[in-house]
């Protein structure tokens, strides 16, 4: 397909990520009101329009863990996050020329608010894995056959569910108090800009409350275990229409024009999805971030996912589904491998030294395996006790060991989410995220995989990208997926692709049998929590 070279003029396109680490801020050209010439030059402003300011923050308080798997997030921090980035004087030239916000962000989360739209508590995270008692009291009453038939997505202690009734359990007048029910940061955010409640089908699909056709929330179960949040659950709008227009008081805020249209978008993988160009049927996909997946575009059915395997609303395309198979931590497991072995060193240089010592051992890292749950797992399969283990280490491991297997344990998760997808073994897979910035990291991945990778044209933009390209489609413009660049291509390597064949085999008997030890020691560390706690 052809794309087109645009002579610039001033209006502008604010994209938002609120992801799990930090928000992303980026203002396009907005090509929407552009003049073209055929040209193939700058394929990438077709997309959205190129980059004239881009930001990011952090979150005042980060994400919060405690024992019994808690992980959240102060729902303000991501406003607040906005505002820091919009404070910026290089944001203050744009402001005023933005004509449209889009949005996008982590999914999966729990957000409770009162009449008023304020955070009644915390945050409750996608990765929380706090309720596996109310997950367990769920299945035993509903089945869980029925509930993954019925949803799709059932995911044990990280469905939205079992999260609600922990609420209902220990929190009661949080419950009370609760008006709305959010699903998503972006949704909070949105609500900041203009005032709206609303999710998009995509986020609110990968919670376990919808029906498997992904059009309605299954009013009959959450009806059956927790009836008053049936009224507070939010409106489901779709990724590429206009949500609302933009406050005083928001576009004071943040120094913007008050009634610009608002684009809610959709959650990250959604728009990952459209910034990859895998938003179109039988193109698959890896996203590397915090956590990470494997997705493809394929045509819609209504039957429940299998083991490990999701199936999330399509963002714009009723006929199609995402399919995906999702792991609980990728990236995360390097940043863990950093903040233990690397502390004294700044996160760039500790990374590069990370880099180097994982490229001085060969493939198989001697035999040492890791295996990447440090905080449970998804796919392909579901245990919120399962942890992160070295199977392997003998008196010549080396600190250099520790990270080649580490970075072949991430890559053994995302085979298997292969596996999972049943993915064409011939074709290539585009890659995305913070994870594409190590070269070893993506070549290991490639032999691992046993195909060529892909990455594309600023991989770490992928999802603001996406948001960008959906807003366009909400503004009645096209969506230029097939323009998406492949800025490099890792080819696999036959010699070592046979030496991870070998131990990505041992890699898939650890699980099985582990399994009943991972349960063991989620009693045990249930009973050094209550031995350790006050009083």
């Amino acid at each position: 397909s052809r794309c087109s070279i645009y002579l610039v003029r001033s209006r502008m396109l604010l994209c938002i990520d609120v992801g799990t680490s930090s928000l992303k801020l980026q203002v396009l050209q907005d090509d929407s009101n552009m003049e073209s010439e055929h040209g193939r030059e700058t394929r990438q402003e077709a997309l959205g329009g190129g980059i004239v300011f881009q930001a990011e923050s952090g979150y005042e308080h980060g994400s919060m863990s405690c024992p019994g798997g808690w992980e959240e997030q102060q729902a303000m921090d991501w406003w607040q996050a906005l505002k820091d980035c919009a404070r910026r004087p290089e944001f203050s030239q744009h402001g005023k020329s933005v004509t449209c916000v889009a949005l996008t962000g982590q999914m999966q989360n729990l957000i409770l608010l009162d009449k008023h739209g304020h955070a009644l508590r915390n945050a409750i995270l996608y990765n929380d894995t706090r309720a596996s008692e109310e997950a367990r009291f769920v299945e035993e009453e509903y089945g869980r056959e029925a509930l993954v038939r019925e949803t799709g997505n059932w995911k044990g202690a990280c469905s939205l569910l079992p999260k609600l009734l922990w609420v209902s359990k220990h929190e009661r007048e949080v419950v009370d108090q609760t008006a709305t029910i959010l699903l998503g940061a972006h949704d909070f955010v949105t609500l900041k800009l203009c005032g709206e409640g609303v999710s998009d089908f995509v986020t609110a699909s990968t919670t376990g409350l919808l029906t498997d056709d992904h059009q309605e929330f299954h009013v009959d179960l959450i009806s059956r275990f927790l009836a008053s949040a049936v009224p507070c659950l939010p409106k489901l709008v779709h990724g590429n229409e206009r949500t609302g227009s933009l406050s005083p008081a928001a576009a004071e805020e943040l120094g913007l024009v008050a009634g610009i249209p608002v684009v809610h978008g959709s959650g990250d993988a959604g728009s990952t999805t459209i910034g990859a160009g895998a938003g179109v049927l039988g193109r698959s996909y890896m996203y590397m971030g915090t956590s990470g997946w494997i997705a493809c575009s394929k045509e819609r059915t209504r039957r429940g996912g299998g083991a490990g395997l999701f199936h999330l609303a399509h963002p714009c395309e009723p006929k199609l589904m995402i399919s995906a198979a999702s792991c609980m931590q990728a990236g995360a497991n390097l940043e863990w491998l950093r903040r233990n072995f690397f502390a004294g060193h700044s996160k760039d240089e500790a990374y590069l030294l990370m880099e180097q010592a994982g490229a001085s051992v060969g493939p198989g890292a001697n035999g040492l395996i890791f295996c990447p749950w440090l905080a449970g797992e998804r796919s392909p399969f579901t245990d919120e006790n399962a942890r992160a283990c070295f199977i392997g280490i003998s008196p010549s491991t080396t600190t250099a060991h520790l990270c080649r297997a580490v970075m072949e344990g991430v890559c053994y998760s995302y085979k298997s989410l292969s596996d999972t997808l049943e993915l064409d073994d011939e074709r290539s897979v585009r890659a995305v995220g913070g994870g594409t910035r190590s070269r070893l990291l993506m070549q290991i991945m490639a032999d691992v995989l046993g195909r060529d990778v892909e990455v594309v044209a600023d991989p770490q933009q992928v999802g603001t990208r996406g948001a960008a390209m959906l807003a366009r489609s909400a503004m009645g413009k096209t969506m230029e997926e097939e323009c998406t660049e492949v800025a490099d291509t890792f080819t696999c390597d036959h010699g070592r692709k046979k030496v991870y064949q070998e131990m990505y085999a041992c890699y898939n008997q650890i699980y099985r049998q582990m399994q009943p030890v991972f349960a063991s020691l989620a009693s045990a560390r249930r009973a050094c929590a209550n031995a350790n706690s006050p009083g």
